[in-house]
This record gives C-alpha cells, sequence and structure tokens, in this order.
C-alpha cells in the first residue's frame, strides 16, 4: 500500500474543491488547483510557478490546444497518481486507445513524467485486445505520430504500431469485411 493514505486525502481535497489557490481553464471547463501539487507532478507548471510569469500571478492558465477530456484525466491524475474513465470522458474518445494517446500527449506537453509512463503503460496493456475488442488504433495513431516529438515517443509509437500489425493481420485474413477504411490503412501504413 503505497502512498494510500495520501492518495486517499489528495482525492478529498480534490473532490471537495476546498484549499484551492490556482485555475487551470480548458475551453469551457474550470479546473480548481491546488498550485502545489501543479508544481509536484509538472516540470512546465513548476516552471510557471518559480518564474513568476503571468499566469502565476492571474491564478489561472488557459490551456490551448489540448484535448478537454485529456486535461480532465490528468487534473484527475494530479490528485489521485491514476486515471479512470467514466461516462463523462469515454464519449469524448474514439476508444480507450485514443483517450490514453490523448493523455499521454498532454502529459508529454506539460512535463508529467509519471503519467506518461502510466499512458503508455495502459495504452501498452490494451494491445492484446485490439481484435477481440474491435478496436481501431488509427486515431491513436495519428495523435502520436502528430502530436509528439520523435525523440520522446518512440517507445508508444512502436506499440502503436504493433497494434496496428495485429489489426492489418486480422484485416489481410478478412479481406473484403475490413474494419476499418481503406484511407486509415494507407495512412498508417505510411508511419511505419
Amino acid at each position: 500500500m503505497e502512498c494510500s493514505n495520501f492518495k486517499a486525502a489528495a482525492q478529498r481535497f480534490f473532490e471537495a474543491g476546498k484549499s484551492v489557490d490556482f485555475t487551470l481553464i480548458c475551453g469551457s471547463d474550470k479546473y480548481p488547483v491546488r498550485r502545489l501539487l501543479l508544481a509536484l507532478h509538472s516540470v512546465y507548471f513548476q516552471r510557471l510557478f518559480h518564474n513568476d510569469f503571468k499566469e502565476a500571478i492571474s491564478g489561472e492558465c488557459e490551456l490551448h490546444d489540448d484535448h478537454p477530456a485529456a486535461i480532465a484525466l490528468m487534473v484527475k491524475y494530479f490528485y489521485s497518481f491514476d486515471y479512470a474513465t467514466d461516462a463523462s470522458t469515454d464519449n469524448h474518445f474514439a476508444n480507450p486507445l485514443e483517450m490514453h494517446a490523448q493523455v499521454y500527449v498532454v502529459a508529454d506537453k506539460y512535463g508529467v513524467e509519471d503519467l506518461k509512463q502510466l499512458a503508455c503503460r495502459k495504452f501498452t496493456d490494451l494491445v492484446p485486445d485490439i481484435v477481440p475488442q474491435n478496436l481501431d488504433p488509427t486515431d491513436a495513431i495519428r495523435i502520436l505520430y502528430t502530436a509528439t516529438p520523435d525523440q520522446e515517443s518512440n517507445k508508444l509509437r512502436k506499440v502503436a504500431m504493433t497494434a496496428w500489425s495485429l489489426l492489418s493481420h486480422r484485416i489481410v485474413g478478412y479481406i473484403g469485411q475490413a474494419a476499418v477504411d481503406r484511407s486509415s490503412f494507407v495512412t498508417c501504413l505510411s508511419w511505419l
């Protein structure tokens, strides 16, 4: 039981919305949070607070060009050291592979290394389920190849290509009954 009391206390603070001193804004969503937790988890926020940027002074930070549901999951992670899907996040992603890819992208962008590793692990754990659950990895692959730097995402990109390989074997096995459209197939092949 690693840090279970701390995790439980942090989760209660998040749920109660008390002792907040900063607001993250992503689109129309606002997240009241603690600066301390942001700085402890994120290199980006640590620099923001230590260098007195305008966001640190104003007490709020707008997160542009990010997937709002992925930001919501990142905020959950700050307080619980995990993220889980529920009805409020599930319908924002094509499938769980895309969700974990989007979480990986925001974790990479904001320097949340432990969350990056968790998203990679959760993505990897789903790969064996690609065929049985009929999961299409094309959106996740596109996200990983367009929204992450080459040097940072090599491991997850390789896992994504493994996922694609599993699905492509299924397509080849069921010629004429492919679950993935031709353009998605060609696009993913171009990234190999």
